[in-house]
């Protein structure tokens, strides 16, 4: 598996708290758990892959924008929050329109890829958009995020500060 990497405009970032024994990858998909951040492979799997992406919009902060280890004395972790960031990540094998709608693809078993993204139908499943359309034989594909943490973000979940 590649890494996500930023590709080009604006990076947002905002502090937030995580626990000491989270592991994140720089580019993995975070997620607000009551009080700390995650990667999105340790989201809770709800009934099925349209219900637990549906929650996860929710509670989508951004990418992470830094790595950290397990036991890391550092207590909060970088995320980028802006809207207009382009990030390049590993695909599931779809064709996907400019525009179309992206959220985080489904792993082995019952959890979400923190590092891999796929089309979706409905807006309520999504956490971005493509940047720049793919064939069905691309691995990788350029998208923006819409945080829930973000004021300026087009996420219906939006929430006032960060």
């Amino acid at each position: 598996m590649a890494r996500a990497i930023h590709r080009l405009g604006p990076v947002t970032l905002k502090d937030y708290p995580v626990d000491s024994t989270t592991v994140v990858t720089k580019g993995d998909l975070m997620f607000l758990d009551t009080d700390d951040v995650k990667p999105a492979g340790s989201y809770a799997w709800d009934t099925d892959i349209a219900t637990t992406r549906a929650s996860f919009n929710n509670v989508f902060v951004g990418v992470a924008a830094e790595g950290r280890a397990s036991g890391d004395a550092a207590t909060t972790i970088a995320i980028d929050v802006d809207p207009a960031s382009v990030w390049e990540y590993d695909q599931a094998a779809d064709a996907v329109l400019t525009g179309g709608l992206i959220g985080p693809a489904k792993a082995s078993g019952n959890a979400l890829e923190s590092q891999k993204v796929q089309e979706v139908a409905s807006a309520a499943h999504a956490i971005g958009r493509c940047h720049v359309g793919v064939t069905s034989s691309a691995t990788r594909i350029q998208c923006t995020f819409g945080s829930a943490r973000h004021t300026a973000s087009a996420n219906a979940n939006a929430a006032f500060g960060s």
